[in-house]
């Protein structure tokens, strides 16, 4: 009660960056992650999930992309449809990835391409949407190990928990997990409010990112955050958002 009480006296400070550390915490990593499973899945349902998922997403040049995402943990299913011209499909059933188009391309040698790229990536796919609808379920699947220290902070004005994670294998799907993870958790109900990530190799072109929540919705018994925001932690310059709604 006594941390619950300063992470509201403090939620007033201005902060300098998207981020800051202002203390410790009296909960350990492991205790605030079962606290954070446990609001965005009450019944622990994502072991046996089954439901579709809408994403649109929009970047910094205002394209926008949209998809439908299908996963049926029982069945070990996992599908993702384009909303383009050709109905891109692509996915993994029962360990076997699987690509195909809805209506073929015009171009065959440049449509079997994308086909085999499609089939290549999806594994790691898989790992990126299911990230996106269970993240701290799937991280826990991943591997990553919770650091035992919870600090407090304040992320986007708001005070918060941050906990770190670390870990994940070098090779295979679950390698999407690679990294230094910090989720930012609400004090009262621990939803994630957002998160960043530290690539695993400082020579990767990919830049760190951090991202911000907004709005929950529930699909299959998972609370689900309804927008993510993406910006590069190294100036806080937007990437992209992506916005979840439940599919029919």
């Amino acid at each position: 009660m006594k941390t619950r009480n300063f992470i509201r006296l403090i939620s007033f400070v201005s902060i300098i960056s998207f981020c800051q550390v202002i203390g410790a915490a009296e909960i350990t990593g492991e205790e605030l992650w079962e606290k954070v499973i446990t609001y965005h899945d009450p019944g622990s349902n994502w072991d046996s999930f089954d439901g579709r998922v809408r994403l649109v997403t929009t970047n910094s040049r205002g394209r926008l992309y949209s998809e439908t995402i299908s996963i049926d943990a029982d069945r070990d299913f996992y599908q993702t449809e384009k909303d383009n011209a050709t109905g891109l499909v692509a996915g993994v059933n029962d360990g076997t990835a699987f690509s195909k188009f809805t209506d073929a391309p015009k171009n065959k040698q440049q449509g079997d391409r994308q086909l085999r790229q499609s089939r290549s990536n999806a594994p790691m796919m898989r790992q990126h949407h299911s990230g996106h609808l269970g993240m701290p379920m799937q991280m826990k699947l991943a591997g990553l190990k919770a650091q035992k220290e919870v600090k407090l902070a304040q992320f986007q004005g708001k005070a918060c928990y941050a906990l770190e994670l670390t870990g994940g294998p070098a090779e295979g799907p679950f390698s999407y997990w690679r990294g230094h993870w910090t989720l930012y958790a609400d004090p009262d109900t621990f939803a994630i409010i957002g998160g960043r990530h530290q690539k695993p190799d400082p020579e990767s072109n990919l830049p760190d990112l951090y991202f911000v929540c907004h709005g929950v919705f529930e699909v299959d018994g998972i609370k689900i955050q309804s927008t993510k925001s993406f910006f590069r932690s190294e100036d806080d310059s937007y990437v992209f958002t992506d916005v979840y709604g439940s599919a029919r």
